[in-house]
């Protein structure tokens, strides 16, 4: 519920995008409403940097830089041709009682998140991304093969691995790292420290509210992973390594 968590996840997206040259399908694990899903939606500013995207934008992110070292501002959102998310319980962003859960569960006084989480919550109904109910560790092939050939597929989580077990976090890999022998991919993660299967990881932050921003590119079947973040768990901050 707090659109800002796209505000790391941006830099990951668009260096994708620069990287392949095409149009991203996106597909989410563990979407709840699908707001990370609109993250081409939103406006970025990061104090010292410089903003991205539209300014016109009900949705205005704005988040911390820290650390010596400052990733390079994108020249442009990355184009999504397609976005899907799966969850247990997907919430449809047109049903009032879910969305008033979901505003419900922001801290009373963070006044901030309520804004942007309505600000989303409007962007959303406009155009709604599509939300599969079901276990992302069981459903992910089979909604990874209906992103068309001609899109690069993106998977994306943000806290949302940190709810499954070992063994599920093992075999979700192995279903990733299966899909990209048939394609090439990137997996896009926010997760705290040790959550994501096989990734070799630098000393964890020492901020209780932290996370680490990853990719992982698959090509030709061989995995590159690279450690891009620490980040605020809701984006708050970036600390750029």
């Amino acid at each position: 519920n707090d659109p800002l968590r796209c505000a790391p996840l941006v830099f990951a997206f668009a260096a994708v995008a620069e990287e392949v040259r095409r149009p991203l399908g996106v597909v989410e694990l563990g979407a709840s409403a699908g707001l990370l899903l609109l993250l081409d939606r939103y406006h970025y500013e990061f104090p010292g940097l410089g903003s991205l995207g539209d300014p016109r934008s009900p949705v205005r992110l704005v988040s911390e830089l820290r650390g010596p070292a400052h990733p390079r501002l994108p020249a442009r959102l990355p184009a999504i041709a397609s976005r899907v998310g799966i969850d247990l319980s997907p919430v449809d962003c047109r049903d009032e009682a879910a969305t008033r859960w979901l505003a419900a569960c922001i801290l009373a006084d963070r006044l901030d998140r309520l804004e942007r989480f309505r600000g989303a919550l409007a962007l959303a109904r406009r155009d709604p991304p599509r939300l599969v109910r079901g276990d992302f560790t069981v459903r992910l092939a089979e909604i990874a093969a209906g992103v068309p050939e001609d899109e690069q597929l993106c998977l994306l989580d943000s806290y949302s691995l940190v709810y499954l077990t070992p063994a599920q976090r093992d075999g979700l890999a192995a279903t990733i790292a299966e899909l990209g022998l048939r394609r090439d991919l990137d997996w896009i993660s926010s997760e705290r420290a040790g959550t994501i299967p096989g990734l070799a990881e630098p000393a964890p932050p020492e901020d209780p509210h932290a996370t680490f921003v990853t990719w992982s590119a698959f090509r030709s079947g061989e995995r590159h992973d690279r450690v891009l973040a620490r980040a605020h768990t809701h984006g708050a901050w970036i600390e750029w390594l």
